[in-house]
């Protein structure tokens, strides 16, 4: 079995207020690192 190996990197300009609506939205499910909140999400 292969090894899946996280080689690609987005960059995302966000607005305070948006970023304080993905820290809420993370705070509520409990989720404390973005990259795993945007992977349950999609």
């Amino acid at each position: 079995m292969f090894e899946q190996y996280r080689d690609i990197r987005k960059e995302v300009n966000l607005t305070v207020d948006e970023l304080k609506q993905i820290d809420n939205m993370m705070e509520v499910d409990k989720y404390r690192h973005f990259s795993s909140f945007v992977r349950y999400k999609i």
